[in-house]
């Protein structure tokens, strides 16, 4: 029972997400990368995972945007 609690708790950890935006005053269309790291494990495999997807968008009001 230890033992899944602290793989939980290692996951857990390892778990890194991240999003950069950039969008000019008085501008509607914006730009930005979701980045993200991972760790899992499983009946005795694990995987590691590093991704990046680049966004973009275009706001419609202030706080309502829309993408793809």
């Amino acid at each position: 029972m230890q033992k899944i609690f602290f793989s939980l708790f290692i996951v857990c950890l390892t778990v890194v997400t991240s999003q950069a935006q950039s969008d000019t005053q008085g501008k509607r269309w914006w730009y930005g990368a979701h980045v993200n790291l991972g760790f899992s494990s499983q009946f005795n495999f694990s995987t590691f995972s590093v991704g990046a997807e680049p966004m973009a968008g275009y706001k419609i009001l202030p706080a309502l945007s829309v993408d793809p």
